[in-house]
């Protein structure tokens, strides 16, 4: 469990006074006061508590890589040698609002960062517009699988009656221990989906003479037409919904095999 001293007593700081209760009444006012004086005292300002939607979770961010650091677009440009353009290209291309002023702070550092590796493979001579795909690409899978790890974090610590202190602490020992197995486990899955891409990618006599691959390729696709599945959408949750989806998903994986 990561345990770690807090700067001041909570109890010395006065909430109240900070303008950041206003709206609460009663237990929810207490409970959140709660939350807020730990906070305080854990070096977060007042700034950072009021604009995040929800302050629980600043602790679990800091753990990895959001210290409250705001920069500009132009700042991350000349500090890293990555053109503004491309920068800004790759930040749309996972999801950053674009920043209309290149010179305000309005991004933080760690998000804003994220793709400076990604931009380095316009340096190995890969075009910018793949290396732009592959980034949209890879976001769009991870948001998925970030998704469902929060969902499982909050199966696995929510219990009846947890206050917002209880959650944020919990969720900051889980993300503390968990953080060093984050990137090996994305970096090992990401070098097996490249195995299996490269053993599956034949390139043919015709596309080595060419020195290019051709616009198109035959492939056959497979479907299955799930009768029922939208009557089906309309009776049960969401979230039950999607595990009967990914069971779907899993029993067509059994029975295909490689190069599928």
């Amino acid at each position: 469990m990561y345990v770690d001293a807090v700067a001041a007593d909570p109890n010395d700081l006065d909430v109240e006074e900070l303008g950041l209760l206003d709206d609460l009444q009663g237990r929810a006012r207490q409970v959140r006061a709660e939350l807020f004086r730990w906070l305080l005292a854990r070096g977060f300002d007042v700034d950072q508590i009021r604009s995040e939607f929800s302050p629980m979770l600043l602790p679990a961010n800091r753990m990895i890589g959001d210290d409250g650091t705001l920069v500009s677009p132009r700042e991350i440009s000349e500090s890293s040698g990555v053109s503004l353009e491309l920068l800004q290209r790759l930040h749309r291309a996972v999801g950053l609002v674009r920043a209309e002023d290149t010179d305000a702070r309005v991004q933080s550092r760690a998000d804003a960062e994220s793709v400076l590796q990604a931009a380095r493979l316009v340096d190995l001579g890969i075009d910018p517009v793949q290396v732009v795909l592959i980034v949209r690409l890879l976001m769009d899978g991870l948001t998925g699988a970030a998704v469902t790890m929060r969902h499982a974090a909050l199966q696995a610590l929510l219990h009846p009656g947890a206050t917002e202190l209880e959650l944020a602490q919990a969720f900051e020992a889980v993300t503390h221990d968990a953080e060093p197995l984050l990137g090996p486990m994305v970096d090992a899955l990401l070098r097996l989906a490249l195995r299996h891409s490269f053993e599956t990618e034949a390139i043919n006599v015709f596309e080595r003479a060419a020195g290019a691959l051709p616009a198109a390729r035959e492939v056959a696709v497979a479907f299955a037409d799930l009768v029922g599945f939208t009557r089906l959408g309309e009776q049960m949750p969401p979230e039950d919904l999607g595990l009967v989806a990914l069971r779907l998903a899993d029993l067509a994986r059994t029975v295909v095999a490689s190069p599928v």
